[in-house]
């Protein structure tokens, strides 16, 4: 009897402590679980950021960022921004670092671009069984690329139908300076936008209400914008260019040429009309015969509602006893209207605005000088 006594305390201490070994372990398990359930609470909610631009629900990004720009404040801007410049299925995410023990930083990206930051943080809620919440504390969008824009200073940008803001503007050329002789000055704005912007919209209009043309280059990211002229103006001014080119040709190659068909197309009192009055063209041929080919003339710059830009280029063909000789001619025009008619103010080689020089004496020199622009130095 005592023997199965003590072979009853025996068993019942043994089960005892495999039961309490089993209970260790299964708390031990379980704390684990509860430790890697807790762990998963900001990675679950990662993932559901992440499905969120995989599946285009904008609204709930929205709801996440706070720092978003107004440009992508319209779920259905936000959605056309993922669809052209993000590659959605492609995008992964990871930790990055923690700013605190509780907070959690991710990046959202592609193998090829950073999309966004997100931080998780506690929400300070305690959830069925004791698990601390998490929620999206920030979200924030990185700029895939910058926006570049050049505009005329007399006109106004709207982006998004909003002004172009001025604290984006990197510099400032001024054109069109054969106008400063009229106290006039011309400039054009150069602007960057490197934050976060996603581009809907582009119009432009001039203070007077013209509107103005915009190239939009959409893969460059890129506008670049112009006054534009209308159709008549277009064809007034390059009529203009044409009526003025004949008469000067003759004035610039025959030998003593007529000068006043000239000067009563210039504009009274400038400097290029003085240049004119004082150049004596004894160097020129004696002639009956011309020709133009290749006449162009280029789409009209628009300074302002007076004052215009074209480039004009031909090859003037002349015949001397039996020889033909030709002067390529390849000149900017500046033409204004301030007198009510079309009259021009200057004409200048390409890509530059400064006064040329005064014609050389040489006869030989302004031959040599004739047969590479077609005209005088003026």
């Amino acid at each position: 009897m005592k023997k199965k006594r003590t072979w009853f305390w025996k068993i019942f201490w043994i089960l005892t402590l495999l039961a309490m070994a089993g209970i260790c372990v299964a708390l031990s398990l379980l704390w684990q679980y509860l430790e890697q359930y807790q762990a998963a609470l900001p990675t679950n909610l990662a993932d559901r950021v992440l499905q969120a631009y995989q599946q285009g629900r904008t609204e709930e990004l929205i709801s996440y960022s706070s720092l978003l720009p107004e440009s992508l404040r319209d779920p259905d801007d936000f959605r056309a921004y993922l669809k052209e410049s993000v590659a959605t299925d492609e995008l992964f995410y990871y930790e990055v670092s923690t700013s605190k023990d509780t907070d959690k930083i991710y990046e959202i990206r592609t193998k090829k671009q950073k999309i966004a930051r997100m931080t998780l943080s506690p929400t300070g809620n305690q959830m069925p069984g004791g698990f601390t919440e998490y929620a999206v504390a920030q979200l924030e969008e990185y700029p895939l690329y910058s926006y570049s824009f050049t505009v005329p200073s007399s006109v106004r940008l709207l982006l998004n139908g909003k002004p172009l803001d001025e604290k984006y503007r990197t510099g400032q050329q001024e054109i069109g300076k054969p106008f400063t002789e009229l106290d006039t000055h011309y400039t054009v704005d150069t602007y960057e936008i490197e934050d976060l912007f996603y581009l809907t919209d582009v119009k432009a209009e001039t203070d007077e209400g013209v509107v103005a043309a915009v190239e939009w280059d959409k893969p460059a990211h890129t506008v670049t914008c112009t006054i534009a002229p209308t159709a008549e103006l277009q064809e007034q001014v390059q009529q203009f260019a044409q009526t003025f080119l004949k008469p000067y040709m003759v004035f610039a190659t025959q030998y003593y040429g007529p000068r006043k068909p000239v000067l009563a197309l210039l504009y009274p009192g400038s400097r290029f009309e003085e240049l004119v009055k004082e150049y004596r063209n004894n160097w020129g041929h004696e002639y009956t015969k011309d020709r133009y080919e290749g006449l162009e003339i280029s789409p009209v710059t628009v300074y302002s509602g007076q004052d215009f830009e074209c480039r004009v280029t031909v090859d003037y063909i002349i015949t001397v006893g039996r020889k033909e000789k030709s002067f390529p001619f390849d000149q900017v025009f500046y033409i204004t209207n301030r007198n009510g008619e079309m009259q021009l103010l200057s004409m200048l080689p390409p890509a530059q605005e400064e006064t040329p020089p005064e014609n050389p004496e040489d006869p030989d020199a302004a031959e040599n000088s004739a047969a590479d622009t077609g005209a005088p130095e003026t």
